[in-house]
């Protein structure tokens, strides 16, 4: 037996020893090729509280509206016009109803087939000239007679499209910030963190509203601290109006929403 297990010693020294050598001209063996591909599994996020602790639930929906044209699951948006709130679906009007009652109403002449909720670039009076403000390679710039008046690095993608609330600019990013902008000078008036992915903004200048992912609309008030918060529904708000009552646009329904009571 210990005979048999030294000539097997021997075979496994005699292997390790006389085991050939890389060839001197053949390259190293690079990561890829020492490691395997890994799956990495994808992380699933908690979701968003239906209602944050701190808001109350306030808001009543006076109106609803879930008989909406089969075209406007695409490229979906509101544009209000007086009394009116006309729902766009690849830009063209689809369905207008009156803002207070929710029933159908005639399309305005003034919404045409360009027509959305906010410009891509919204517009400010300063001095006599114009201030116009957009995002370019994740900056937000202003300019005026296309020379840069301010700019800064924004530190999340934009969550919806730019809103002009009266004089001020609200930016709404993905990763639950909310911020009113001076677009005369570039500088934040506040800043809020909701703690939930905004998806909708809309404003008149005394009138904030924020829709949320998980189907609600908060009221902020001039500081930006939220005073109301009403769930509306279940999936994300796609499009919002303020207006008395706010016109709200989820996947398959326009909500009329009373803010006052």
């Amino acid at each position: 037996m210990l005979v048999a297990l030294a000539a097997v010693a021997v075979v496994l020294v005699v292997g390790v020893v006389t085991a050939p050598d890389r060839d001197a001209d053949q390259p190293a063996p690079v990561a890829s090729e020492l490691v395997q591909d890994v799956v990495v599994p994808p992380v699933t996020l908690p979701a968003p509280p239906r209602i944050h602790p701190q808001f109350s639930a306030e808001g009543e929906v006076v109106w609803e509206r879930t008989d909406l044209p089969q075209q406007a699951s695409d490229e979906r948006g509101l544009a209000a016009a007086g009394d009116v709130v006309v729902l766009l679906a690849a830009g063209e009007p689809v369905l207008a109803v009156d803002v207070a009652s929710g029933q159908d109403a005639d399309a305005p002449p003034a919404v045409d087939a360009t027509a959305t909720t906010e410009p891509d670039e919204p517009t400010f009076p300063t001095g006599g000239r114009t201030m116009t403000v957009e995002v370019v390679e994740e900056r937000l710039r202003g300019t005026v007679d296309d020379a840069e008046a301010w700019r800064f690095l924004l530190p999340a993608p934009l969550a919806a499209p730019l809103v002009r609330s009266g004089p001020t600019l609200v930016v709404a990013l993905t990763d639950g910030t909310v911020a009113a902008i001076d677009p005369v000078r570039g500088e934040a008036r506040w800043q809020r963190d909701l703690e939930v992915v905004p998806t909708a903004v809309a404003g008149d200048g005394t009138l904030l509203l924020v829709g949320t992912a998980d189907g609600r609309v908060l009221r902020l008030d001039p500081e930006g601290r939220v005073v109301t918060t009403s769930q509306v529904g279940g999936g994300a708000v796609v499009a919002l109006v303020a207006d008395r009552p706010a016109v709200v646009l989820l996947a398959d329904r326009l909500v009329g929403l009373d803010l006052t009571r």
